[in-house]
């Protein structure tokens, strides 16, 4: 939700969920977002800035797109790791 109105989007993140539990699902990932100063800047590719883990898979990831869009993500699920891939994730609003 962004100024009260909700924005679908997509996501493409090849790699995500690399070398961690299998049964681990898109949906039991939240994230927050930061620096965001139109809709239209949340499209983009976002890499990894930072992981609270130095061993590779975390329960959570910041990253950012080039635009300057910081996104927190947190593994909704105890227990769930996941790791950025190189690539990033490429996420796209829905139109």
């Amino acid at each position: 939700m962004y100024k009260g109105r909700d924005y679908p989007f997509t996501f493409k993140a090849a790699g995500l969920f690399r070398d961690v539990d299998t049964t681990i699902a898109a949906e039991e990932i939240s994230g927050r977002v930061f620096e965001l100063k139109s809709v239209e800047d949340f499209s983009g590719n976002y890499q990894k800035v930072a992981e609270d883990s130095t061993s590779g898979a975390s329960n959570r990831a910041t990253m950012k797109n080039q635009k300057g869009v910081v996104v927190n993500l947190v593994s909704a699920v105890e227990g769930h790791r996941f790791t950025l891939a190189r690539e990033g994730m490429d996420i796209e609003l829905k139109k």
